[in-house]
């Protein structure tokens, strides 16, 4: 042990595969991260973190915070943490260091992660905003040099009622929808929403703002004076009086559209790039397969199955290809999982089915890195979830999962059921429609069991075992 309040070793996380996955992400964010437990003990904390203490992680990792962090034997009156664990909920707090005069948001959120003690866990960030308090007090106490930069800000700048009605906005943001004055724009537009040209884009929008106080860069498209459709990039926030009562809004708007329209170029370049894989995925294939001989050919023959099904139901060029090619990896995580495990004969235990389970998260992590057009690791990592959320591996229901996992899920009931695995004989194709019939809108999407069933009923599906 360390002089720096190190504890036991049993407040690092229960899970180390999650804990690495954790320390690779929070190493990469330029601010202040920590993974501490309910009793103060540190479980991970960031690069950032060990440069602004001028230690070593491993030297923090396992500590006692308000020790490591703020040389004390005992949380300071106030502390956020303390604040988080009694109420359950997320706080954000800016604090002044009375010795330095540099401001500190402090935010901190309860996770559903546990220590090796089970303790629960909280993720908590510390991010210096003395620039933007000072940045706040100039703006209080200078009016004039406010208005200055607002006119001369080669950004959009704009604000609104709570309604949507336009209370301001600069010339920049004039200019860039087409109108010589801001008067021109708010006479022609008195509410923001009248500029929006699509309507599920306005109703995402609106749905963005009731669940959160800011938004950054969300992208959205609008109509100029002239007609001519532009992609804006919006960041604002919801302004408050000092009752707490939201006011309105106020941000920036960018016009992106010529990056946009070098993206579409980019997806182009890369849908040609996603031809390439196909190779790779295909030898991905074949590598769980040779290590779980008794379920040779099942990623291929879910994704001929799953390929029908979405055939049947009309979808897009685009979609059949990423649909085939996810279900044709989707047990690609099994590569993690021991052969002998895959290959035993007899009941597994809780302990092995978890590692089995484990595979659609290890699928997500191999895949999230390549780049395609459509989400194929999202579906190879959602192809265990079942519309109600009892699925895994995210409890995930059926409106956040991908069209893709839902398609993909029925045909890999479908075909599990049907053929023989290490643990029993194959239960026959029977068996395998009425699991889907009996569960059709419960746990499998409606319209994937409806399409499977008419395949099989027509004849015009059949498993190749060749």
């Amino acid at each position: 042990m360390s002089d720096i309040g190190k504890t036991d070793e049993l407040c690092r996380l229960d899970d180390d595969k999650a804990a690495a996955g954790i320390q690779k992400l929070i190493d990469a964010m330029p601010f202040y991260v920590i993974l501490v437990d309910e009793d103060h003990c540190i479980a991970l904390a960031n690069q950032a973190t060990a440069g602004v203490l001028g230690r070593d992680v491993r030297e923090i990792i396992g500590g006692y915070c308000p020790k490591i962090v703020h040389g004390l034997d005992h949380p300071f009156e106030g502390c956020p943490l303390e604040e988080v664990v009694a109420g359950g909920r997320a706080i954000s707090k800016e604090l002044q260091n009375a010795k330095t005069q540099a401001w500190m948001e402090s935010v901190i959120y309860p996770t559903s992660l546990k220590t090796v003690a089970g303790k629960r866990v909280y993720y908590h960030t510390v991010r210096d905003i003395t620039e933007e308090k000072r940045a706040q007090e100039a703006e209080r106490t200078s009016g004039a040099k406010y208005e200055s930069i607002f006119n001369s800000a080669s950004e959009g700048i704009f604000q609104t009622s709570v309604s949507g009605q336009i209370v301001t906005v600069n010339p920049a943001a004039a200019e860039m929808l087409g109108f010589a004055t801001p008067a021109e724009l708010i006479d022609s537009f008195p509410n923001i929403g009248e500029m929006y040209i699509h309507p599920a884009e306005k109703e995402e929008l609106s749905q963005l703002l009731q669940r959160q106080d800011v938004l950054v860069a969300y992208e959205v498209r609008m109509r100029r004076r002239d007609g001519e459709t532009i992609w804006v990039s919006l960041s604002f926030h919801r302004t408050r009086d000092a009752s707490g009562a939201i006011t309105g809004l106020e941000g920036m708007a960018v016009d992106v559209t010529a990056k946009k329209n070098a993206e579409a170029g980019l997806r182009e370049s890369l849908s040609r790039l996603e031809e390439s894989f196909s190779g790779l995925i295909g030898a991905l294939a074949r590598t769980v397969e040779r290590r779980d001989p008794y379920t040779a050919g099942h990623q291929r023959r879910v994704a001929t199955l799953a390929g029908a099904i979405a055939g049947k139901l009309g979808l897009p060029e685009e979609q059949l290809r990423a649909i085939d090619m996810a279900a044709t990896v989707h047990d690609i995580g099994k590569i993690y999982v021991p052969a002998e495990i895959l290959n035993k004969p007899g009941k597994l235990t809780e302990t092995e089915f978890d590692l089995i389970k484990a595979h659609s998260q290890a699928g997500f992590e191999i895949l999230r890195d390549i780049r395609f057009d459509q989400p194929i690791a999202a579906i190879v990592h959602q192809h265990h979830e079942r519309l109600d959320g009892s699925g895994y591996p995210q409890g995930l229901v059926g409106k956040d999962m991908e069209l893709g996992a839902k398609i993909i899920a029925v045909a890999d009931v479908v075909e599990a059921i049907t053929a023989h695995r290490p643990y029993r004989p194959g239960l026959g194709i029977d068996v395998a429609l009425d699991e889907i019939r009996q569960n059709r809108g419960r746990l499998y999407d409606a319209a994937a069991v409806d399409t499977c069933l008419a395949l099989f009923e027509a004849g015009e599906f059949v498993f190749d075992y060749s």
